[in-house]
């Protein structure tokens, strides 16, 4: 092995015991059947939607770091923005915003494989099995602002998240309606889907020695109509770590995205 090999196998070697020690830390404070019943994630909900950027992405290479492991991943271009948001079900009850700050622009990956695996992971709408298969995207944490002249800051103290599509999955249920209110609208949607569309890790991003700030929230997404709501197009400015002041124009609902507790991850 080239000294090059050795260097990064040691690298992801530690990398991956601290992250293995931060999960194992979390899982003994708290489990996730006791923060769904106390209410106490601290990770928002999040409405995602489709974006058109109005400049240049430029691609690039980055490493990433969670649960699932060590990769290396091709960001190719910008996906779709999510605004943290008030969820309130028929019952009457709401999730209030806990980071109004902090925003996700999530970034497309080129596709890659992974093992299979099975996902027991619980959040509001229930406990359920979900297979994710393969890396989809890359979200960053955000400053987002309806000024276009004004950019919001990038958000501090906040992970990034790796999603993943998932296509088995058993156990959830949707409520028959939720409202929601956001940056943008406030929208009563029907008939969401009991089967997630993707689910969400945190990920150290080009620095697999770091600590991630809240390794035991992790999300679960359900896909949105993405028309028939009477979503009127928003542009923003975002700024992260790949973008400065970049202006995007969001056109049509995708994802609603629950925080959601992971209970057991095992390879399928």
């Amino acid at each position: 092995m080239s000294p090059r090999r050795r260097s990064m196998a040691l690298v992801f070697v530690v990398g991956l015991a601290i992250l293995a020690a931060s999960y194992a830390a979390t899982s003994r404070t708290a489990s996730g059947s006791t923060r769904i019943a106390t209410g106490t994630y601290a990770l928002d909900h999040y409405e995602c939607y489709f974006v058109k950027p109005l400049q240049i992405f430029k691609p690039r290479r980055v490493t990433l770091l969670d649960q699932f492991g060590f990769r290396t991943a091709l960001v190719t271009s910008p996906a779709e923005l999510c605004n943290p948001v008030v969820k309130t079900l028929p019952s009457g009850v709401s999730t209030p915003i806990l980071r109004k700050d902090a925003h996700l622009l999530c970034y497309n990956q080129n596709p890659a494989n992974m093992a299979p695996r099975q996902d027991l992971v619980m959040n509001q709408f229930g406990e359920g099995v979900v297979n994710p298969v393969q890396p989809s995207l890359l979200c960053l944490p955000s400053g987002k602002s309806l000024v276009l002249t004004r950019p919001a800051k990038i958000p501090v103290r906040f992970d990034h998240y790796a999603l993943y599509i998932t296509k088995t999955v058993a156990g959830f249920t949707a409520p028959p309606t939720v409202t929601l209110q956001d940056q943008f609208w406030k929208v009563t949607v029907k008939g969401l889907p009991k089967e997630p569309v993707m689910m969400g890790n945190p990920v150290l991003k080009n620095n697999p020695n770091g600590q991630l700030v809240n390794p035991k929230d992790h999300l679960v997404c359900d896909a949105m109509p993405t028309s028939g709501l009477g979503f009127k197009q928003r542009e923003v400015v975002v700024t992260n770590q790949f973008e400065k002041a970049a202006k995007y124009v969001a056109y049509a609902p995708a994802m609603l995205c629950l925080p959601s507790a992971l209970q057991q991850d095992t390879p399928g």
